[in-house]
């Protein structure tokens, strides 16, 4: 499997406090038989402010760790988007994933279908590949159904949690994703960790889920070969 949106790297963020923390999740990550991460920290104006120099160092404190462990890691950046959001990736203010195109976009739980519209084509207008992280968290998503087939027509890849599959995030959650994946607009499944307690990795749990749920190639799809694309053209660089 496959990890896209992660927060196993340490001491950046509301993720992993510790390098110590990061090798755990990596080892358990890696035990769910996950081969690659993109470790993928927070931007958030006012909130998280994604210090690159700090990110870089740290990540490559990490590197030497998941090279023990036998985990593939990367760089990106889980984006909370605002009107800035192409001008910093332009200006590399912050990381795309792998220093690709594809870019991990979050919204606000009550964020208007307008906004995320507007995003979402000023981002595929400069050339990246908007992912759009845990859709069952928006409010814009559940009133309107047709929404994630709008958004994928246009370009965008939609990813869920592995929590939410799993329930963990509540029965909500849990249904709206199962439906995604049930009508084929569940593009990614990510495990969005931030520790080894409350916010755990819990791919495995969800790939079982799913593979129960809608047979081994689905999952196989959602887990390990639509995300691999993004690892594809980290490695094509």
């Amino acid at each position: 499997m496959i990890d896209i949106h992660n927060h196993s790297l340490y001491g950046v963020d509301d993720g992993s406090d510790s390098i110590e923390t990061t090798e755990k999740m990596l080892i358990d990550a890696r035990a769910q038989g996950i081969s690659d991460i993109i470790m993928s920290p927070h931007f958030r104006h006012g909130m998280f402010r994604y210090d690159i120099e700090k990110i870089e160092d740290h990540f490559e404190k990490a590197r030497a760790v998941a090279d023990k462990v036998g985990i593939n890691i990367y760089l990106g950046c889980e984006y909370h988007v605002d009107t800035y959001m192409v001008s910093n990736l332009k200006n590399h203010r912050v990381h795309t994933e792998g220093d690709t195109d594809y870019v991990l976009a979050e919204y606000s739980h009550d964020t208007s279908e307008e906004f995320i519209n507007t995003s979402v084509q000023d981002l595929l207008m400069a050339g990246y590949v908007p992912v759009i992280v845990h859709v069952e968290r928006y409010g814009a998503f559940f009133k309107n159904g047709d929404l994630p087939f709008i958004m994928r027509e246009a370009g965008v890849l939609i990813q869920t949690n592995a929590a939410s599959i799993s329930g963990a995030e509540g029965r909500a959650s849990k249904n709206y994703s199962i439906s995604l994946i049930n009508d084929g607009v569940c593009d990614i499944v990510a495990s969005d960790a931030h520790n080894m307690k409350e916010r755990k990795n819990m791919m495995g749990k969800a790939y079982k889920v799913v593979s129960k749920k809608f047979g081994k190639d689905t999952a196989d799809a959602i887990f390990t070969d639509n995300p691999y694309d993004i690892i594809r053209e980290i490695k094509n660089r």
